[in-house]
């Protein structure tokens, strides 16, 4: 069996080490703030009701888009 532990100058996503972790946590709500956007307009369009869009929005960047950076970060180190 290989090992498959990868170190921090290996990989596509390396550089996200040297980011301070303030802005890794900007970045990951900023990401879901638009993917939240883009789900509530979506699923207005699909099902035909009114859904506030930018309730859904702020429910996924808050819950998903911090608490994920947290996560990451925590694992990170």
């Amino acid at each position: 069996m290989e090992n498959r532990a990868y170190g921090m100058d290996k990989g596509r996503f390396a550089f996200l080490y040297k980011l301070p972790p303030k802005l890794i946590l900007l970045l990951n709500t900023a990401v879901w703030l638009t993917a939240g956007l883009l789900l509530g307009a979506a699923a207005e369009s699909l099902l035909g009701i009114e859904i506030y869009t930018a309730g859904t929005a702020a429910l996924l960047s808050l819950t998903v888009g911090y608490c994920g950076g947290v996560i990451y970060l925590i694992r990170r180190n």
